[in-house]
């Protein structure tokens, strides 16, 4: 990467791609240098933060849109920057000191496939190419929330989910703040929405919610220590201010719920407030064999 220019590194999952990101940001900060790193698909904020953050310590700055002005000038060395909306925000603003803004991702989410590991100032040039080109929002959390046409107000989160493998206790299918259900659980309807977790702060005990991706409702009865972190601080995945909800998966204790809960995970629309008159599927999350697949 010595001499500059654009570089696509192809390859499959597990193959090796991001230790190769890793060490040419290792690189990068020996020369004195600075990189961006672009992650942007929201569901692999977590997996991602952690190894850069394993990596190389306090010395990264996650941006996120989420962030207010003042937080976005915080100064990292390591750029961590989730979503592509606020990428040409972030080069804008530090490419003359930043060498490489590298892309952790499959070649079908960049924004260009030769821009897999573009140096900071050729991706800033490729933007003042293209003068009123328009830019487009971050599609992970945090999004100002819209109207929406299923009723409430509809905003992206991170969703994950959780079980009773990996609930606390282990095994049980306790909840912080019972208000629907004395335990986790639910069809999905209206009248019955499944329990999900998240910061209180970020929605209120008795909050409904409704997922169309997995066409049900949900209903805030829990707590959840990586949403409150994210919401609250600087979390695994975000923050602070970063939207993060978990949904009760099912109460199995098998290792297929987690793989399940897993397959599940990504960010997405979520309607908060919502008309009671929208599709559902009540079809198991999980059914203790089989992982739900939404149409």
């Amino acid at each position: 990467m010595a001499g500059g220019g654009p570089y696509l590194l192809y390859g499959p999952t597990g193959s090796g791609k991001t230790e190769v990101y890793l060490q040419a940001c290792a690189a990068m900060l020996e020369r004195g240098l600075g990189t961006i790193v672009l992650v942007p698909e929201i569901a692999l904020a977590p997996q991602t933060v952690g190894r850069v953050r394993a990596r190389f310590g306090d010395r990264v700055a996650i941006l996120h849109s989420g962030l207010t002005d003042a937080e976005r000038r915080a100064v990292g060395v390591v750029l961590l920057v989730l979503g592509m909306g606020v990428c040409l925000t972030a080069l804008r603003a530090h490419h003359p000191s930043f060498l490489s803004a590298i892309v952790p991702s499959a070649a079908s989410s960049l924004i260009g496939s030769e821009a897999a590991a573009a140096p900071a100032s050729s991706i800033a040039a490729s933007e003042r190419a293209s003068p009123g080109a328009p830019v487009s929002p971050t599609p992970g959390p945090r999004r100002p929330p819209g109207p929406s046409p299923t009723g409430g107000r509809t905003q992206t989160y991170l969703v994950t989910l959780y079980g009773g493998r990996d609930n606390t206790p282990p095994g049980s299918a306790e909840i912080a703040y019972p208000k629907v259900h004395k335990q986790a659980g639910g069809t999905g309807t209206f009248r019955d929405p499944v329990t999900f977790a998240t910061d209180k702060t970020e929605l209120a005990i008795g909050t409904i919610v409704y997922y169309p991706y997995l066409k049900r409702y949900f209903v805030m009865e829990d707590e959840c220590v990586e949403c409150h972190q994210d919401w609250v601080g600087h979390g695994p995945d975000g923050g602070p201010r970063f939207a993060h909800i978990d949904l009760w998966a099912g109460g199995s204790t098998n290792a297929g719920i987690t793989d399940c809960e897993n397959a599940l995970t990504r960010s997405g629309p979520v309607v908060v407030n919502p008309s009671a008159n929208l599709p559902v599927d009540t079809t198991p999350l999980y059914d203790g064999h089989r992982c739900y697949q939404p149409a």
